[in-house]
């Protein structure tokens, strides 16, 4: 992971990611590790996740959007994460069955594919 945070260090460094950006880490701690690596570098950032009580959540947006620091570092909800992960699979294993599927599942697949 340290390999991975290096990178991004050195691409904020270098102005290869311009401007406020935010940047998604698949695990909440991860997000908070990266959170803390930065600052030993003088790179100012936010973090938002769902373990963060609501009013937390809404002051990073707040101060993200209000320019108190470039770089929001943001986590999906593992347990929505889950629910999509689920979703998929099931529709994959009707299709690999030779089973029909729902609309409502191939449109839940597709966005997956895309997302």
């Amino acid at each position: 992971h340290s390999d991975k945070f290096l990178l991004m260090y050195a691409l904020l460094k270098l102005n290869r990611i311009p401007g406020r950006s935010l940047i998604f880490v698949n695990a909440v701690d991860r997000g908070f590790r990266l959170k803390l690596f930065l600052e030993q570098f003088g790179v100012s950032s936010g973090v938002l996740n769902c373990e963060l009580p609501l009013e937390s959540r809404w002051h990073a947006i707040q101060a993200f959007n209000k320019g108190l620091f470039d770089i929001l570092i943001a986590t999906d909800d593992p347990r929505l994460m889950a629910a999509r992960g689920a979703a998929a699979q099931a529709t994959a294993d009707a299709v690999a069955a030779g089973g029909a599927v729902a609309d409502g599942e191939a449109a839940a697949a597709e966005g997956e594919a895309a997302g």
